[in-house]
């Protein structure tokens, strides 16, 4: 919560020499600095922020979820796989789960929410009848509603990486090669929070749009493997991490 009081904490990551560098070289090309990638402008040069609190990954599980779990009108079921939504005359009744090898059907009083992720979403959808009735049809699937466009429209991030050896400045794979150097990341984690065990997998970042008529960019370069260490006074007024 930190600052603006918000369960989801953001923080930034601080400054390294690697990182310095490569945002300048993109700025010396005519690229923008961002420092805000969240915000109305994405395209630019600059460094992510991070989901991170104290040095540790503040997930919405952290932020969200463990503060309600002392809820009364809150139940989390671990061990459960969701097979399908039960849907009875139009309307999602329920969930058919398994857990521990049995099968359950837990009713709802009022609504079913999906929020499976983007694969996990469709797919129940789909197992559900619920989705385009010729690719139902195709698995033996009972067609309960035909809703065009789901399980659609997926697009994958691909990337080619390309791998420089760095001179001068020390960088991740320097610590993770000298068994001194992880006793050392793993003292300045546990007394300080900071250091090499904080550094975010992308701490840097260069999106870039093809000109002036696309509303947003269409090629992204991240840099990885220096060692920038996260600030430990946590969290950002105002903005959000992805």
């Amino acid at each position: 919560m930190a600052f603006d009081r918000r369960p989801l904490c953001v923080s930034d990551v601080a400054l390294h020499p690697l990182c310095e560098a490569f945002i300048e070289s993109a700025m010396a090309m005519g690229l923008p600095r961002n420092d805000d990638f969240n915000g109305k402008v994405q395209e630019g040069v600059g460094y992510h922020q991070t989901t991170t609190r104290d040095g540790k990954r503040c997930s919405t599980a952290v932020g969200y979820l463990r503060p309600a779990m002392g809820r009364p009108n809150l139940q989390v079921l671990t061990h459960a796989l969701t097979e399908k939504i039960v849907v009875e005359n139009g309307r999602a009744t329920g969930v058919a789960i398994r857990q521990h090898g049995q099968a359950r059907t837990i009713k709802a009083k009022r609504e079913v929410i999906v929020c499976a992720g983007a694969i996990g979403s469709p797919q129940i959808l789909m197992l559900s009848g619920i989705g385009p009735a010729e690719h139902l049809r195709q698995f033996d699937i009972k067609v309960v509603h035909d809703l065009r466009g789901v399980g659609q429209s997926l697009q994958d991030h691909y990337s080619a990486p390309i791998k420089l050896k760095a001179r001068g400045m020390a960088t991740l794979n320097d610590v993770m090669l000298s068994n001194l150097q992880k006793v050392k990341a793993g003292i300045e984690y546990y007394l300080f929070k900071r250091g090499a065990l904080t550094t975010p997998r992308h701490p840097r970042r260069c999106s870039h749009a093809p000109g002036p008529s696309w509303p947003r960019p269409t090629s992204s370069a991240r840099s990885r493997r220096s060692a920038p260490t996260a600030r430990r006074t946590g969290c950002t007024r105002g903005r959000a991490s992805p």
